[in-house]
């Protein structure tokens, strides 16, 4: 989630090895409509989303997020179980976004079973 679609994108290529399922969305009503209930594994989302009413990262308290923002964590607040949000700062570097998005994902298969 990016409201700006070149950093949105940028991220994705960031990320594209670790996947190919990534999807950029601009607004949280564009990601109710093209994924309704399906499950997913990860948000990546930035601050200036976190002010945009109706944020299915929030509601969904079980898959992680790794928010990008410019503000200290302790001025963030999104509710979610231990070890589910992570805070990177903004402009990200694409080595620690990978990384993070790595140790969630090994995380997931060890939960799972799977290798």
């Amino acid at each position: 989630m990016c409201s700006n679609s070149a950093y949105g994108n940028g991220l994705k290529l960031a990320l594209q090895r670790l996947s190919k399922n990534i999807l950029v969305f601009e607004t949280p009503q564009a990601v109710r409509k093209k994924l309704g209930k399906k499950k997913h594994m990860l948000w990546v989302v930035t601050e200036a989303l976190t002010k945009q009413p109706d944020q299915p990262w929030r509601a969904d308290k079980r898959t992680p997020v790794i928010l990008l923002s410019n503000q200290p964590e302790s001025e963030i607040t999104i509710e979610k179980n231990a070890g589910k949000l992570i805070i990177l700062p903004m402009p990200v570097l694409p080595g620690s976004l990978r990384n993070a998005v790595k140790a969630y994902l090994l995380l997931k298969e060890e939960a799972y079973g799977i290798r």
